[in-house]
């Protein structure tokens, strides 16, 4: 049995080039019906006229499946498109041939486009040509027959370089001076420990930037040394197993703050800028971190083999061997094991330690100094009138709720300080920040009365056993009246 579908354009007449003759068998190719219905209800506006042109982009956004697709994947279909519309125009999807892509070719290598670039171009214009092509031809039951024949694109050359491996020498430099970054600022541990922990992890586990990203607490195991997850590219779910020098480095951004992913998304290309910093200090060439992964996986070649450094990657696997029989945890372990670890990996974390516990004990230490030169200010030279504070000649308009802080300071001795419980019903809030914003105003406000540096802390914390409380403090040379 057959069925002929077409598109009425005016009042007698079908447009040739897009009529189908379809079929239909109980047994298949039903879909070939299904896929023509669907394209006549969704495209029959833009179709049924010989005027109305249809350019790749609008093809894609009204036609195309990307059900499946995510996010990222759309805006690179976005971005191959528009790169289209930069060099050719406005033109008809129905009107192409191969000479337009022969010229739109020519013109990207003439821009300067790699040989890659212009392969992963032609792949997704390929993908959504395909899909406006005839199904018989194509043998692509997704196909809805807009055009008769794809046009070709001759493939581009590429000349692949050797894969940047970075030496253990430049990975010990780059690691020590992420000592110096300073950035990202919103997470709850110090910068230096988020970009060795990062290094590291890429190093040990061959994981994509993507991935790490993705990562989440709930798929690591810190005690059995495991972590289980589905690399976003391939869909493979991996078990690696995590060397301890990496556990170790784990353990430090887990015990710093409760975050649901490990690692954070990076939002632009200016996130990554400690990285070639750090680089740059060492006197090192700049390196990614899917160079990284590339040196991982050498050491994974070196120490075992090629089809190992494979599953380390979690390259996708074809054969129904790899895919359904082998589970090669154990040899990937080993190989992990025995990879080379770069000087001073294994001494980072001690000796982040070690600096934590002498900096503590120097800022003992510059308590104990402090204590020693000084005491609590002369409540009396103080004068609060309203949101107006007066002292030695020095006035201070505020907020209220600064005023409020301020009084109960006055009030305050080192014995009996100020507490944080009952500073937030004073001023009526449980947010504990707004208490210390307002400790902060009044720090630098004395700091500036009183002609202090940044080393002097004229409103300390102190630790009760009914919570944390603070009080005024200064220099005896301010309490005689040296200021």
């Amino acid at each position: 049995m057959f069925f002929r579908i077409g598109l009425v354009v005016g009042a007698d007449r079908v447009q040739p080039d897009i009529r189908q003759e379809c079929r239909f068998q109980p047994a298949g190719r039903v879909h070939y019906l299904c896929r023509w219905a669907f394209f006549m209800a969704g495209g029959n506006a833009m179709l049924t006229s010989h005027k109305a042109k249809i350019f790749l982009m609008d093809a894609f956004e009204r036609f195309y499946d990307k059900s499946e697709l995510s996010p990222n994947s759309i805006k690179t279909w976005r971005v191959h498109l528009r790169r289209w519309e930069k060099f050719m125009g406005a033109i008809d999807v129905r009107e192409l041939t191969n000479d337009h892509l022969a010229d739109f070719r020519e013109k990207q290598i003439a821009a300067g486009y790699s040989g890659a670039s212009i392969r992963s171009n032609w792949a997704h214009l390929r993908a959504l040509l395909r899909f406006l092509s005839s199904p018989d031809i194509e043998r692509n039951a997704r196909a809805i027959g807009l055009i008769d024949l794809r046009p070709y694109m001759k493939p581009v050359r590429i000349t692949h370089r050797v894969p940047r491996r970075v030496t253990q020498d430049q990975l010990s430099r780059v690691y020590a001076y992420f000592s110096r970054a300073t950035s990202p600022k919103r997470l709850p541990f110090p910068p230096q420990d988020y970009w060795r922990a990062l290094t590291v992890f890429i190093y040990f586990t061959g994981l994509r930037i993507s991935d790490c990203s993705a990562l989440r607490w709930s798929q690591v195991n810190l005690d059995e040394k495991l972590m289980e997850f589905t690399a976003q590219k391939t869909r493979k779910t991996s078990m690696i197993p995590l060397h301890p020098v990496l556990v170790d480095h784990l353990r430090i951004i887990h015990a710093s703050g409760q975050r649901e992913n490990v690692f954070m998304r990076a939002h632009s290309g200016n996130d990554y800028q400690p990285m070639r910093d750090a680089c740059k200090a060492a006197g090192v060439e700049n390196f990614t971190f899917h160079d990284l992964r590339r040196t991982g996986a050498s050491e994974v070649a070196r120490v075992a083999s090629t089809d190992l450094a494979s599953v380390f990657l979690q390259h996708h696997q074809t054969d129904v061997t790899s895919l359904h029989y082998l589970n090669q945890y154990e040899e990937l372990r080993e190989a992990i094991m025995a990879m080379r670890v770069p000087a001073g990996w294994s001494a980072g974390p001690i000796s982040r330690d070690k600096t934590i516990t002498r900096e503590i004990s120097e800022r003992k230490l510059a308590i104990k100094t402090e204590l020693d030169g000084g005491g609590a200010p002369i409540a009396s030279e103080f004068a609060i009138d309203g949101s107006v504070v007066y002292h030695r000649g020095h006035r201070w308009r505020t907020s209220p709720r600064i005023i409020t802080v301020f009084s109960a300071l006055l009030k305050s001795t080192w014995n009996e300080p100020a507490l944080l419980s009952d500073l937030m019903p004073a001023i009526q809030t449980n947010n504990h920040r707004q208490i210390e914003g307002a400790l902060v105003s009044i720090r630098k406000r004395l700091r500036r009365w009183w002609g202090l540096n940044l080393l002097w802390n004229p409103v300390p914390s102190i630790d009760t056993p009914e919570g944390t409380g603070w009080t005024l403090y200064c220099p005896n040379q301010v309490k005689r009246g040296w200021l």
